[in-house]
């Protein structure tokens, strides 16, 4: 009895096996290629691809969750495995979808956001104008306009443009420019501007902030100078953060950064940059809320608070981009 169950499951086992490799009716459904969220300047050609399994799933797609007729939308050209668009116009900008279909059901990719590269320009301010201690920390905040894809800060410093931090000063990733230990020599106007690198465009804030320094009088208290109220963050799975805590005083303190009521150990993954906290590769564990505290001479702690949230990123496609020289 036990022999002749083997071979009736052996039996079954092969003819199995033999429908599965003759009769692709049977095999499931699923997508080898989805199409990518893409930003690519106006008129240029956009390209999206998908292709599913079996090879005999029928191919169709959807715009703003309709099916697609490329004979009543012009400038669209389907094929076999690829939607192109010849020419990007706003019209044609939105969500497009595959949908692949067989004998078995169907199925339906993830949104790819098809958009225009574009900037808008710097909210109207006014001339600021604030003054440092000798040797003091500086932030010369800069609140950088709205831009598909984000808009890479730099700042224009007594007629040149400084595009990358140096061993003075450090531009951060929200648009902040930060001067480690302010000199005489660090006195003037600074201008922030706003570079897209896909439509190589800056956008320059029209009134600047004017940095006046001055000799120091006798210790500063330490303190943090940025920020100064607590902040809500959004960062993307995989990508990297950097929680802004400017420091300044004349006595060097210890900073600590304290997540959901632990310190942090320092490492590969979290590390320093001056005070500040840099996250690379942030996970879904990672959000959460973030404390930075440091001592003050009198033996007080000052924080300051943030509250991290991780989500899934959109996935794009990576067109050509041409960086300023």
């Amino acid at each position: 009895m036990e022999d002749s169950g083997l071979r009736l499951l052996s039996a079954v086992l092969c003819v199995c096996h033999t429908l599965l490799l003759n009769c692709p009716s049977v095999l499931s459904l699923s997508f080898r290629v989805e199409p990518l969220s893409v930003v690519q300047k106006q008129g240029s050609a956009v390209h999206l691809l998908c292709t599913a399994r079996p090879a005999t799933a029928r191919i169709s797609w959807l715009f703003q969750g309709q099916p697609l007729d490329p004979s009543h939308q012009s400038g669209v050209e389907l094929s076999p495995a690829s939607l192109s668009l010849s020419s990007l116009q706003p019209v044609l900008t939105g969500s497009y979808q595959c949908l692949a279909q067989s004998e078995t059901g169907s199925i339906i990719s993830r949104h790819a956001q098809v958009r225009i590269a574009d900037i808008e320009r710097f909210a109207e301010t006014h001339r600021r104008t604030f003054t440092v201690n000798k040797g003091e920390t500086a932030v010369i905040e800069c609140p950088l306009p709205r831009s598909t894809p984000p808009a890479l800060p730099r700042f224009r410093i007594q007629g040149k443009w400084l595009e990358q931090s140096t061993d003075e000063y450090l531009i951060l990733p929200s648009g902040n420019l930060q001067i480690v230990s302010v000199s005489s020599e660090h006195q003037g106007m600074y201008k922030c501007g706003a570079y897209n690198p896909l439509t190589r465009e800056t956008q320059v804030e029209a009134h600047g902030t004017k940095l006046m320094v001055r000799d120091s009088e006798g210790p500063s208290p330490i303190r943090i100078v940025y920020p100064i109220t607590p902040r809500n963050l959004t960062v993307d799975q995989s990508g990297s953060l950097t929680l802004e805590c400017v420091i300044s005083g004349s006595r060097s303190s210890k900073v600590k950064w304290i997540k959901d009521g632990v310190e942090l150990s320092l490492n590969s993954k979290w590390m320093l940059l001056q005070s500040n906290l840099v996250l690379n590769d942030v996970q879904l564990s990672d959000g959460g809320h973030y404390c930075c505290s440091v001592l003050t001479d009198r033996g007080a702690v000052v924080s300051v608070m943030y509250a991290v949230n991780v989500k899934h990123p959109a996935r794009f496609s990576n067109p050509q981009h041409h960086m300023a020289p």
